[in-house]
């Protein structure tokens, strides 16, 4: 059960896209995975859609897997990336 929970494949397609997007174009990514990114959980509960919130250890997983990160981790890290900063 806790492999199919973390499981890349529990992430919606357009939420993969949003997060690759957002690392490589530096394109802001939503309400949901802003919060995120920003690692605040209370928000990304509160933005989330049934799907998303389904898929959000999943989610967390990959960021750390497959994000640099100085992309995600707190508000100014992020906006620091979808600002060119860094």
């Amino acid at each position: 059960m806790i492999i199919e929970i973390l499981s890349e494949t529990r992430i919606p397609q357009e939420t993969k896209d949003s997060i690759n997007l957002y690392v490589t174009k530096r394109i802001h990514p939503g309400n949901f995975l802003m919060a995120v990114f920003e690692n605040n959980l209370i928000s990304a509960v509160a933005r989330g859609d049934n799907e998303n919130l389904l898929a959000l250890p999943a989610i967390v997983i990959y960021l750390t897997c497959h994000v640099p990160v100085m992309c995600y981790g707190n508000k100014n890290k992020v906006e620091s990336w979808l600002n060119n900063v860094i």
